[in-house]
């Protein structure tokens, strides 16, 4: 179900869409700016996007709209999300994929549908939530540029790992689970929004 759009702190505009009683972005965060105006660090570099401690973004080669996030960003004091928006934690994703049928089958209902963005066969997709998941992979540690382009879609949650890193949720081309999962902080993932209640 489709809600009012949401505007970011660079002005960007995103469709939203409601899941169960959370109101989420319907589009991949794209903002180069915390709330309070300073600008996100844009890393090309591999080695400075390896060592950095701080909040960082990079843009996929030739996909203007995969901006991916280290968790540094995520994490961020001065917050990456819209005013009344945040970065789900653990619990709102899993309310969400709970509301959406489960696990097991969730992901169907939130990838976008079709091969023209993702690899086939893009296994059950049918992007009944409005969700619309797109395949723009993630950045490694080692690499300039974004991995997986086509064949996955991972995003931060807001919550650091016990033993290390932080938690994520994806989604494969070839299937219809949700997973859940935790990376190195200095990986590059995308970010949804959730409003606040």
């Amino acid at each position: 179900m489709n809600h009012d759009s949401v505007i970011d702190n660079d002005g960007n505009s995103y469709g939203t869409i409601i899941i169960g009683d959370q109101i989420w972005m319907a589009e991949n965060l794209r903002v180069t700016s915390y709330q309070n105006g300073d600008l996100i660090h844009a890393i090309s570099d591999r080695h400075e996007w390896k060592s950095t401690r701080s909040g960082a973004y990079s843009r996929g080669k030739g996909v203007s709209q995969s901006v991916l996030y280290n968790w540094y960003a995520v994490n961020d004091s001065r917050h990456i999300a819209p005013v009344g928006w945040h970065v789900p934690s653990s619990i709102e994703w899993d309310e969400m994929v709970k509301t959406l049928g489960g696990f097991k089958t969730a992901g169907g209902k939130l990838k976008a549908n079709g091969t023209n963005e993702w690899s086939a066969p893009n296994s059950g997709a049918d992007n009944s939530s409005g969700f619309n998941a797109m395949p723009f992979g993630f950045r490694s540690i080692e690499e300039n540029s974004h991995m997986w382009l086509g064949r996955f879609a991972f995003f931060w949650t807001g919550d650091s790992a016990t033993f290390g890193g932080a938690h994520h949720r994806s989604f494969s081309f070839n299937s219809v689970k949700v997973q859940k999962n935790r990376n190195n902080k200095n990986y590059g993932l995308a970010v949804r929004c959730v409003k606040d209640r």
